[in-house]
């Protein structure tokens, strides 16, 4: 095994993570120094929130070694990936609507900021919140897009440049499949581009237009298929001057990939494009809601307020991937409060193992994962397919249907937080005051 395997493993799991997870890890070397430094400041982090690893599953290190390299910005010339699903942010929906914390109007405004392509979530959003009038904003919204014979899509700029690609379906091994060699996919979509591009009717710039040939597809300005009467799309980013008077700004899965400086110039934008009791919602949400983490600022006079902080029960014990411990860099606000909110409720040892308990009959109940006979979490199905996902929020619901999140809120308030079940049931707390130290 390479030293720097079993440094992680001696370093933050105390020599204990198993042969097979090892064997997962065991191409960390061979990966680049960027992807290295993530992985060990994940490890980090699980240190900082008790995540043991007998609970450090197969899939999870197969995610961690195979999956991952791909998402980090050096694989993509330093741009963030603009990757989405359908159905992430349906609790994110209704927090909006539902939140305390903003002040309501008759028809609000709602700026989703990298809203991915396909736009879906934000294409949802319109459909759950009706009388919003929605903008998605991204850098990297495509002109053209174009799928290969197995659903999985490249997007290309208006120039035909090809900017990512991503698999049709939210499987983990299909999207390996992908980077296992990416100059080859990049190849092999360029070269489908400019064969259907050949074969497309001339038409106006921005005009849908579609051609097919031998299962693959070109759709030449495609964001015009995701345009509804509530929602337009713009191709730009943080700090645009040509958005404002904003009831709401939504920023998921952005700010993960920029320091604390970035963040908080971010923070001091939305102030400014947002209307008095307007709120920022800024984190991380992934497929159906599941491991989330967010803050959630007010503009109060000239400035934005921290009024809360919070996450889904499932962050206490990842199950379905990593991803809750994932930040590029070491000063990531959001990751190292959720580290030390969890490190608390794991601390408490009751609270600990009960829900321990509990999670591993769910996880096994719903043939997602058991215990292997030397007490280690093995993933009990062929793929990180939609199926699973579906089961993983099935889980979680049945957890705080249970009472997990009132009993998690009980023991932060027991270590002093101001803490409460949320309007979507995530576990949440009042942030200000809390200083969240990088990591050293």
């Amino acid at each position: 095994m390479d030293n720097l395997v079993e440094r992680l493993n001696k370093t933050y799991f105390d020599g204990r993570l198993s042969p097979t997870v090892l064997g997962a890890l065991a191409g960390l070397p061979q990966q680049s120094a960027e992807v290295q430094t993530v992985v060990e400041r994940m490890c980090k982090y699980m240190g900082i929130a008790r995540f043991g690893a007998s609970d450090f599953s197969d899939s999870l290190a197969f995610i961690i070694g195979t999956i991952f390299p791909g998402l980090v910005p050096g694989a993509w010339g330093g741009m963030v990936p603009p990757l989405t699903h359908p159905g992430r942010h349906e609790k994110i929906d209704t927090y909006i609507d539902d939140t305390p914390w903003r002040e309501a109007t008759a028809e609000p405004t709602l700026l989703d900021i990298g809203c991915g392509f396909p736009p879906a979530t934000t294409v949802e959003t319109a459909a759950r919140l009706p009388s919003y009038r929605i903008t998605g904003l991204d850098p990297l919204l495509p002109y053209y897009i174009v799928y290969d014979e197995q659903g999985d899509y490249a997007t290309f700029d208006q120039e035909g440049k090809l900017e990512y690609f991503q698999a049709g379906i939210p499987d983990a091994e299909r999207y390996a499949a992908l980077l296992q060699d990416a100059a080859a996919t990049v190849a092999r979509f360029t070269g489908l581009q400019r064969q259907l591009l050949a074969a497309l009717p001339a038409g106006d710039a921005e005009t849908l237009a579609t051609v097919e040939q031998d299962g693959a597809k070109l759709v030449k300005y495609v964001i015009g298929e995701y345009e509804r009467p509530n929602l337009t799309f713009r191709r730009g980013r943080i700090g645009d001057s040509a958005v404002g008077d904003l009831d709401v700004v939504r920023c998921f899965n952005v700010l993960m990939y920029f320091d604390r400086a970035f963040r908080q110039q971010t923070v001091d934008w939305a102030g400014d494009v947002l209307k008095l009791g307007g709120v920022f919602l800024c984190g991380v949400n992934w497929l159906h809601s599941l491991e989330s983490r967010y803050t959630v600022y007010r503009r109060e006079g000239e400035h934005l307020v921290a009024k809360e902080f919070a996450f889904s029960i499932e962050n206490l014990r990842p199950y379905v991937t990593p991803v809750p411990w994932y930040s590029i860099y070491d000063d990531d606000y959001d990751t190292g409060l959720l580290a030390r909110l969890v490190g608390t409720l794991r601390s408490d040892d009751p609270f600990r193992q009960d829900f321990d308990a509990r999670l591993d009959q769910l996880l096994a109940e719903h043939d997602l994962f058991a215990r292997d006979d030397t007490g280690y979490l093995r993933f009990t199905r062929e793929g990180l397919t939609p199926e699973v996902m579906g089961l993983g929020v099935e889980v979680a619901a049945q957890l705080d249907r249970e009472g997990y999140v009132e009993r998690a809120v009980a023991v932060l308030q027991q270590a002093g937080y101001t803490a409460w079940r949320n309007c979507v049931g995530h576990v949440a707390i009042d942030p200000t005051g809390i200083e969240v130290p990088p990591l050293a």
